[in-house]
């Protein structure tokens, strides 16, 4: 049979078009995949933020808390300077706690509490031993001053310790050696209307974090 040039160019045709569904048909099955990958990965991924990502609150004007014990200092705002410092913390698995209240109500849990502690134990121990999974509110992965650390921000519901208040609190904890680890951060009642901006000077606070040397075993 014979095939003229018309029937060819119409082959041709319908081949092109074809060829294109096709195309059009693989690019979008494959942007559809990679955005469901995508979806599912952020979804179980726990995130990182760097220090100068917590807060552009200015702390120029904070006060200088050093530590020359163990190389560290950090910055705390001048309204919470009524300072309580503990270098034998019991019944706690501590070995230095520093606690700073608010000067003109410093009992007051509405204005919150931060803290500095030194703990005797590692990151894995901390989840294992310390933390109630079911309270953690938000858990990142972070970088202060090039020391990986992890900030946790959780409830503490549990009234048994008073019958005041509960607890709602944000911590850096840092690895500082094997089986130490320092905690950076502060908790206020969860009913304060102030809890936001108070969290948000804790995040500064966290950011003001140096590490000098490297505390011998």
């Amino acid at each position: 049979m014979k095939i003229n040039k018309q029937q060819l160019n119409q082959k041709g045709k319908v081949e092109a078009i074809l060829a294109a569904i096709v195309l059009v048909v693989i690019v979008v099955v494959g942007y559809w995949y990679v955005r469901v990958q995508n979806e599912t990965t952020g979804s179980t991924s726990t995130s990182t933020v760097s220090g100068d990502e917590f807060s552009n609150i200015d702390t120029s004007d904070w006060k200088t808390y050093e530590i020359d014990k163990y190389g560290v200092s950090f910055k705390y705002p001048p309204e919470y300077s009524n300072i309580e410092v503990d270098d034998n913390p019991e019944p706690y698995d501590m070995e230095y706690m520093v606690v700073f209240r608010n000067n003109e109500q410093p009992y007051n849990r509405n204005l919150g509490t931060f803290g500095f502690l030194l703990r005797l134990e590692s990151l894995d121990e901390l989840h294992s031993n310390v933390l109630d999974v079911s309270e953690i509110v938000s858990e990142k992965n972070l970088s202060v001053n090039g020391f990986a650390g992890v900030e946790i921000e959780d409830l503490d519901l549990d009234k048994s310790r008073t019958s005041l208040y509960t607890s709602h609190a944000i911590h850096a904890y840092i690895e500082y050696v094997p089986n130490k680890l320092f905690s950076v951060g502060g908790g206020i009642d969860t009913g304060s209307e102030s809890r936001e901006t108070f969290f948000n000077m804790v995040r500064a606070m966290i950011t003001t974090l140096s590490i000098e040397k490297t505390m011998e075993e």
